[in-house]
């Protein structure tokens, strides 16, 4: 059972009916874990209190006390009998090291690599996310027109509520079945057609929204004189403006 006070208490329901003796909290996990003297299943975890999920211990001892070590970073249960008294676990499950955490369609921790899945049981990246949720919501559109789209409903993989830092770069993939029409350009013609583009270098007059430092680039005005369907003319600011909020144009992405 759970308290948010200490003094008004709320029933929570087990997986099983075994004799649970202890139970520890880890901040660093934001994990409960807990363990039984009987039963098959002898270990409990729970991310919330309300919903607890089991696993199988290490060895089938009557576990009696669990504590989390912030300095180890480990789970270290105790038993009152057996031949090995003591199981520790970096993940809060005592099976044997490096076995993933698994919650199945939900969170997938490999604790061999350090790998996170969400939704998805074998992680190929530091972070995979294989899950979505539908909202609706309005966004600048630079898939297709480079202006404000009505409200949408499309399926998210990720909402953050403020700014996201990125050290590198983003790469968004270019997939051939968001696209129609496709046809192969000549490679004379499109050398002839590039060699017509003037890359620049030149700094930005809003400092203050970009930076000013020198940058390389193209101008947008020109661009549109070799390649018009390179550069979407939708409002009379300055061309291109990616930055400006919901109201600017925008060399279309391709």
């Amino acid at each position: 059972m759970t308290s948010p006070d200490g003094i008004n208490w709320t029933s929570r329901t087990t997986p099983s009916s075994n004799v649970f003796l202890s139970v520890s909290w880890s901040p660093e996990l934001s994990m409960f874990c807990g363990n039984s003297s009987d039963g098959t299943n002898r270990i409990i975890y729970s991310y919330d209190g309300s919903n607890w999920y089991e696993t199988t211990s290490s060895e089938q001892n009557s576990w009696t006390n669990v504590c989390w070590s912030p300095e180890l970073s480990i789970f270290c249960h105790i038993s009152a009998d057996g031949t090995n008294r003591v199981m520790t676990s970096d993940v809060g499950l005592p099976t044997s090291f490096n076995t993933p955490l698994s919650l199945p369609g939900q969170l997938t921790v490999n604790t061999t690599n350090g790998f996170v899945g969400i939704g998805t049981s074998e992680p190929l990246y530091p972070l995979h996310v294989d899950t979505e949720t539908a909202s609706t919501e309005s966004f600048v559109d630079y898939i297709s027109t480079g202006a404000v789209s009505s409200p949408t409903t499309r399926n998210w993989n990720a909402y953050f509520d403020k700014n996201v830092l990125v050290g590198v770069g983003v790469f968004i993939s270019s997939d051939k079945r968001i696209k129609t029409n496709i046809a192969e350009i000549n490679d004379t013609s499109a050398l002839d057609t590039l060699r017509l583009l003037k890359p620049s270098t030149y700094n930005y007059i809003d400092t203050y929204n970009r930076t000013n430092n020198r940058v390389f680039g193209y101008i947008a005005q020109e661009v549109a004189e070799v390649i018009p369907e390179a550069v979407d003319n939708t409002t009379t600011e300055i061309i291109p403006s990616f930055y400006s909020n919901y109201n600017c144009s925008a060399i279309s992405s391709t």
